[in-house]
C-alpha cells in the first residue's frame, strides 16, 4: 500500500518557503477553532475536520496504470500559480 499523508501546516510551509508570504503556518489549537465555530460560519464548518487525519492509499491507481504521483511540493506550488494567475 501507498499512502499519501500531509497535513495542512506542512503544505503551508511550502507555499511560505517558496514566497507565497501571505500563508499562515500557525496552527491554532483544536479547542479553540471548535470554540470559534460557535459564532463564526468559517471555523463552524471546519469543525467536522478538526483534528482528523486522512489517508488516501493509491496503490491500486498507480498499479492499473503505472502512474507515478507527482511529488507534492511541485503540486501545491503549481496549485498555487495557477490561483495567483486568476486573482
Amino acid at each position: 500500500m501507498v499512502f499519501l499523508e500531509y497535513k495542512f501546516q506542512e503544505l503551508a510551509q511550502i507555499l511560505k518557503s517558496n514566497g507565497y508570504n501571505k500563508v499562515s503556518t500557525i496552527q491554532a489549537p483544536n479547542f479553540l477553532l471548535k470554540f470559534l465555530g460557535n459564532f463564526d460560519r468559517e471555523a463552524r464548518s471546519m469543525r467536522g475536520v478538526i483534528g482528523k487525519t486522512y489517508n488516501a492509499d493509491v496503490s491500486s491507481t498507480m498499479n492499473t496504470f503505472n502512474w507515478e504521483p507527482i511529488h507534492i511540493k511541485k503540486t501545491i506550488l503549481d496549485t498555487a500559480e495557477s490561483i495567483n494567475k486568476l486573482i
